[in-house]
């Protein structure tokens, strides 16, 4: 199937697939290529601020083996934040989803730079999660990108972040580091803080916010 993406280009969607009714057995491939994330997110009854340009495959395995899902996200805006993509590799199987690899990146152009990345375990039927999440030098603005007018926010960010629990209890804990900043046009040279996460509240158990420190 071929369609017309927003910005002009063919968005193609292929499947080839085996269904066994009495059995309940599905199989086979169902693939993307440049379809709009805006589009797919409407249609997942997502209310996000979220555009980019997905490509990707679904391998389905049957009712016992986990679906595995490999995709590339290309020219992501999270508001008026850019990325220039975001890797998913996971397998999902009765409601539980395994992320292996999820990576974003601002800039394709330095790998090791500006990067978001997180992994572990979704478990949607009993609503609980289990992850690790991280980023190296990142665009700090990521904290605000998703408000509806998002805050100001620059420098380099490092984080390293674990959160377990349910979906209504989350609880975690993680380190936050931000150096040459500005947040609302303040600005500083280094701010630090250890975070804890519980009864879905965050708190900063320690704080420093560092001026002219050269």
């Amino acid at each position: 199937c071929r369609q017309t993406g927003s910005e002009g280009q063919p968005t193609e969607y292929s499947a080839d697939l085996t269904l066994d009714i009495p059995h309940r057995d599905l199989r086979g491939r169902v693939g993307l290529a440049s379809a709009d994330v805006a589009k797919l997110l409407q249609m997942a009854q997502v209310d996000l601020p979220i555009q980019g340009t997905a490509t990707g495959m679904i391998v389905l395995n049957g009712p016992e083996v986990p679906a595995l899902l490999d995709g590339l996200v290309s020219d992501i805006y999270i508001n008026q934040q850019h990325y220039d993509q975001m890797t998913l590799k996971a397998d999902f199987l009765k409601g539980v989803l395994n992320i292996h690899t999820l990576k974003l990146q601002e800039d394709g152009m330095f790998p090791d730079d500006g990067i978001l990345a997180a992994q572990g375990t979704i478990d949607f039927p009993h609503r609980t999660l289990q992850l690790e999440a991280g980023a190296v030098d990142a665009n700090p603005a990521i904290i605000t990108a998703l408000m509806g007018q998002p805050v100001s926010f620059t420098g380099l960010m490092n984080v390293a972040v674990q959160l377990k629990g349910t979906f209504d209890n989350p609880s975690g804990n993680g380190s936050l580091e931000i150096t040459d900043g500005t947040v609302a046009g303040a600005n500083f040279d280094r701010a630090t803080a250890m975070l804890t996460m519980d009864q879905g509240n965050i708190h900063l158990d320690q704080l420093l916010v560092e001026r002219d420190i050269y």
